[in-house]
């Protein structure tokens, strides 16, 4: 009984020995990738693409804790199934990004006698659009507020751009003269009969690209 038992352990104990000998050594990509979409300076996030929106991947392979060198291997690109490109030691690659979600194949030919192969998706979103404002509780009082139309993930360079168009309850209102993005909003008379219900909203465009927009709305109530 105490054999059976010894062997059952070092059985398992080999098997465990065996798992985490080839967990050590089985080659692991680490994939990253950037779009060059645009976003505010403030934002501290993941700029994701849009429609057509030039990226890059990029990776590594860790093998044994280290970083291997592939300067010397044959590397083959797949957008979707289909070529994207190849070369020796190409470990990055450019493409546009689509409306739906893309991916990428990523095979390192005959490494260690066989091929790496490894996978990445790419999401796709909409351009967005935040207002920004100091009013915290939707209750508008007094009569000035600034507004700031913030976009997110349009492709361009720099926010001038971008067309803005604001609109309080459906009637159409400029933004500052130097920065169409920024409203000071003087709701003069408005709040003066009680409270009242307001539609803040901003239709953003790609001036060079009419089908790349987004659109808006924020809810105040006004209060004398």
């Amino acid at each position: 009984m105490k054999f059976k038992y010894f062997l059952i352990l070092t059985i398992n104990s080999l098997i465990l020995l065996t798992s985490q000998a080839n967990a050590q050594t089985a080659p692991e990509f680490l994939i990253s990738w950037k779009a060059l979409s645009y976003a505010p300076a403030s934002y501290q996030g993941k700029i994701f693409p849009t429609n057509n929106t030039p990226a890059e991947v990029g990776f590594d392979v860790i093998d044994n804790n280290k970083v291997i060198n592939l300067s010397k291997s044959e590397i083959n690109w797949e957008l979707n199934g289909k070529f994207l490109t190849s070369g020796i030691g190409l470990k990055t690659a450019r493409f546009n990004s689509g409306a739906q979600e893309q991916t990428i194949r990523i095979t390192i030919l005959d490494y260690k006698d066989q091929n790496l192969i490894s996978t990445v998706l790419i999401p796709s979103f909409r351009p967005e659009i935040i207002i920004e404002s100091k009013i915290l509780d939707k209750k508008i009082k007094g009569e000035e507020h600034d507004f700031t139309a913030l976009p997110y993930f349009f492709n361009i360079v720099n926010s001038s751009e971008l067309s803005f168009n604001w609109k309080i309850n459906g009637d159409q209102i400029s933004g500052s003269a130097g920065n169409p993005g920024a409203l000071s909003l003087n709701l003069g008379s408005r709040a003066q009969s009680g409270n009242v219900d307001i539609i803040l909203s901003v239709i953003v465009k790609n001036i060079f690209d009419e089908f790349e927009s987004a659109i808006k709305k924020s809810y105040f109530t006004a209060a004398p």
